[in-house]
């Protein structure tokens, strides 16, 4: 048992070693053709054309404004959202956060949801939620 134990810690600190090698970042900032990784909050120096070099810093806002087709709300910027093509001109737009608040707004291009309103209403307040599974 010790034997397995050991071996499954060494092929954890293997495959973790490379991973943090690559150091990605979550985003891609480009200046005048010049692309840089980098975090929100981080701060690194760029060279442009013409060989010019600025600091250039990524700050996250606290909220920003999301927009559907008709639609728009204000929400966290530590929150995202998600847009998905259901099909049939209808599309999902889904804000979810950690502690568990959703947030799904759809939008349908060519059918009048409002017949929907009923049915929806009765799948959000069923008593036996485990018949979704």
């Amino acid at each position: 048992m010790r034997m397995l134990s050991a071996a499954a810690l060494t092929l954890i600190a293997l495959c973790a070693g490379p991973a943090g090698a690559e150091d990605l970042k979550a985003f891609k900032l480009t200046i005048d053709g010049v692309a840089v990784d980098i975090d929100p909050g981080e701060s690194t120096t760029i060279t442009l054309p013409g060989g010019k070099q600025s600091k250039v810093t990524l700050e996250r806002n606290d909220f920003a404004t999301f927009s559907g087709g008709s639609f728009s709300f204000v929400h966290p910027t530590g929150i995202s959202v998600t847009k998905t093509d259901l099909g049939e001109n209808i599309t999902q737009y889904l804000m979810a956060s950690a502690l568990g608040t959703i947030v799904v707004v759809q939008e349908y291009g060519k059918m009048n949801p409002v017949s929907l309103n009923q049915l929806m209403l009765q799948e959000m307040t069923r008593p036996n939620l485990n018949s979704w599974t």
